[in-house]
């Protein structure tokens, strides 16, 4: 493992440095590019960066001096040529679309979008557009940048609603307009304001003619590393605060597509090319990076120290690098995040399950505690106590399920699942081994919790004869006659009612 390197400002190049640093700490984009580095002399810009990232790994000194990156971006834009401070936004903007045209994508910003006209639910009709993006060529440029975001406009005259899916490798947010309306710069007041119903003239497909109507923005699908451009403009009167809580980012109630909502809406944030000075044409560019060993350094040129969670935010923010939580994740690859705060959004995430089943937030809880047992092994339990769902026979019933996962639970995984209460169900058994789960090992721990609890729901509410446990012959006969069976559920719930009316107390 490399140490973290400084970059030489070359006259007015820290806007440059910034993104360099921010680039290099993006692992999947680093090792792609450092692997491959066979760019021919038609990919001037993926050879240039490729380079520079070989240079700033294989540096000896405690610095690297990026002189051929800089000569060959002042070669192909003027605007890049002089020695006055430029604006990180346009560079990252001209770096990635050069890039992409150098790689031949079909999809880049702005392009390949599809409008339709809808009467019934909008991502059903969505898959001829989808048939862009599987038939694109792929690149590592919208591999790990590309997203795809829902617009829904609807007529005011004829009361029908249209919709596009854009394809976007970054996104731009407008501060003075979000803080006018919001009235507080944070994340979420972005993501707010983003997706807020907004009225303006739009060409409606349905009347043939321009006029007022109300359009509404979602994400459709998140990208693997979401790049948030916090642009203030050049207003130099402009001096509000950005407010961070925290380096995780969930975005499930901003994603539109459901099995994005759990699956692919956490973000731990990696990188950040700050900015301080009266506008982005001058003042003075630095970046804060969570490097390779899962520390946050903060970078001015050459100068680099390690910094704490908290001092990430001291500076002003512009452009923000999140990568997405998930199982495109390499599985060798430890995301080390704060175990509280990852914890919280786990526990978050299931809340925000449940609660969509219907479920009563005075119904259920969601816990885990970590178990130590030696040096070389640290499971975490996890443990969900549900109220049956409603029109069910164990509808009055309060049900503790218990699941071992090791906090490296790919190299450790776990199919053991308890339930610590009586129950009379055709696929549980009391106080045993429930049944053997198959985990996924390609899908993290959000994934396979949320699975796992969907699974464990749905079979209250209808049992499985396909999943049968062991010695439940009776049980087949009973539940083939439906009182008879039902009967014995509410029989068993109601003792176990009894004898465990402490609902809220997690055993030990």
């Amino acid at each position: 493992m490399t140490q973290p390197k400084g970059l030489v400002n070359l006259g007015s190049s820290c806007y440059m440095n910034s993104l360099l640093q921010c680039l290099y700490y993006i692992k999947d984009l680093r090792n792609h590019l450092i692997n491959k580095n066979n760019f021919n002399d038609e990919q001037p810009l993926c050879k240039a960066l490729a380079e520079t990232m070989c240079g700033i790994k294989n540096e000896e000194n405690y610095y690297f001096n990026p002189e051929k990156f800089r000569n060959e971006i002042k070669k192909r834009n003027k605007s890049f040529s002089d020695n006055k401070i430029n604006d990180v936004k346009n560079l990252f903007i001209y770096l990635l679309t050069g890039m992409l045209s150098e790689l031949n994508t079909n999809i880049s910003n702005n392009e390949n979008n599809e409008e339709y006209e809808v009467n019934k639910e909008p991502l059903s009709l969505s898959q001829e557009f989808l048939k862009i993006e599987k038939e694109a060529d792929k690149n590592i440029i919208n591999d790990l940048f590309s997203g795809y975001y829902l617009t829904s406009t609807k007529c005011k005259i004829n009361k029908k609603e249209f919709y596009t899916i854009q394809n976007e490798t970054f996104m731009i947010f407008d501060l003075n307009n979000i803080y006018n309306n919001e009235k507080k710069l944070t994340i979420d007041s972005c993501f707010k304001y983003y997706c807020k119903p907004k009225k303006s003239s739009y060409y409606c497909p349905g009347c043939k003619k321009v006029h007022d109507m109300e359009s509404k923005d979602k994400i459709y699908r998140p990208p693997k590393i979401l790049v948030l451009i916090l642009d203030r403009g050049n207003n130099k009167n402009f001096t509000k605060k950005f407010e961070f809580n925290s380096e995780i980012l969930d975005l499930k109630d901003y994603i539109d597509e459901k099995d994005y909502k759990l699956e692919g809406s956490l973000y731990q944030l990696i990188g950040i090319s700050n900015h301080s000075g009266s506008s982005y044409l001058c003042g003075h560019y630095t970046a804060c990076c969570l490097t390779d060993n899962d520390k946050y350094y903060h970078f001015d040129d050459k100068n680099i120290k390690e910094i704490k969670e908290k001092e990430l935010y001291k500076d002003e923010p512009y452009i923000l690098f999140y990568k997405r939580i998930d199982a495109n994740n390499d599985q060798n690859e430890s995301i080390n995040i704060n175990e509280k705060k990852l914890k919280d959004k786990l526990e978050e995430n299931m809340n925000y399950f449940l609660k969509n089943k219907n479920i009563n937030n005075n119904s259920y809880i969601v816990d885990y505690y970590y178990l130590k047992e030696d040096d070389n092994f640290d499971p975490f339990i996890w443990k969900l106590i549900i109220k049956g769902p409603k029109k069910s026979p164990y509808e009055n019933g309060n049900f503790i399920f218990k699941l071992d996962f090791h906090k490296d639970y790919k190299q450790y995984l776990s199919d053991i699942t308890t339930l610590e209460t009586s129950i009379y169900h055709l696929n549980f058994e009391n106080n045993c081994l429930l049944f053997k789960y198959k985990y996924n090992n390609e899908e993290n721990l959000l994934q396979n919790l949320y699975k796992y609890f969907n699974f464990i729901y749905n079979l209250f509410q209808k049992p499985d004869k396909t999943i049968l446990v062991k010695y439940i012959k009776d049980k087949i006969l009973e539940f083939n006659d439906h009182d008879s069976y039902e009967n014995k559920v509410i029989y068993f719930t109601s003792l176990q009612l009894h004898n465990n009316n402490s609902f809220f107390h997690l055993p030990n």
